[in-house]
């Protein structure tokens, strides 16, 4: 499916929130075993329970208005589908800008606090390069290749300039779909949610 992709305008970060509520919620629920589900999934899709999906709407929106100035979240037309980017001289984040964006403890749970903590990324990933920070389709339009035309423009401007491309993941099928991209694992991290609990990454790479 050829999809046309453009930059994410500040009049539809509302619509592009509700996309992306549909697209992790899908991924929560599709799971054939829900209690094996990893804890960030669960807790993602019990917060539209448990504290409404107002504020679970808040969250992504704060996200959105934290990145659509930087010119580097992608959608369709439609918005059936949002990238989200993070450039070379983007990172760390600046706190006090996730704030005014609505980034604030309390009501939004899904606060950045390990991308604003440098030693959250490996050391290699202190080069120059794009780090790609969430990618969701909503569940009408998955499997279509969306996921991947929104994430060509900027692979493709990242292999101009000679620049690698980096990613989290926490599932197998991610892993999949990455690496059909291009990306392959450098990292395999397992961290402590619990005392008896982890929750897996899988670190990516594109080079050049």
């Amino acid at each position: 499916m050829s999809s046309e992709i453009i930059r994410l305008e500040k009049a539809q970060i509302s619509q592009a929130a509700d996309t992306l509520i549909n697209a992790f919620r899908t991924e929560a629920e599709n799971q054939e075993q829900p209690q094996e589900q990893d804890w960030l999934s669960q807790f993602l899709s019990q917060e539209i329970v448990v504290f409404g999906e107002e504020n679970y709407r808040e969250t992504w929106e704060a996200c959105l208005r934290y990145f659509q100035p930087l010119r580097h979240v992608y959608t369709t037309p439609n918005i059936q589908g949002v990238a989200v980017w993070i450039p070379p001289l983007g990172y760390p984040l600046d706190i006090w800008r996730c704030l005014e964006a609505g980034y604030y403890s309390g009501l939004n749970y899904s606060f950045p606090f390990s991308l604003l903590n440098t030693n959250y990324y490996d050391t290699s990933m202190k080069q120059a390069c794009w780090r790609l920070y969430l990618l969701g389709v909503s569940k009408d339009y998955q499997r279509q290749g969306i996921g991947s035309a929104l994430i060509k423009p900027i692979l493709e401007r990242a292999s101009c300039d000679d620049l690698p491309c980096y990613l989290f993941t926490q599932t197998e099928e991610g892993v999949n779909f990455y690496e059909s991209n291009g990306f392959e694992v450098i990292k395999k991290i397992d961290i402590p949610v619990t005392l008896d609990k982890t929750t897996t990454y899988w670190h990516m790479k594109k080079e050049p």
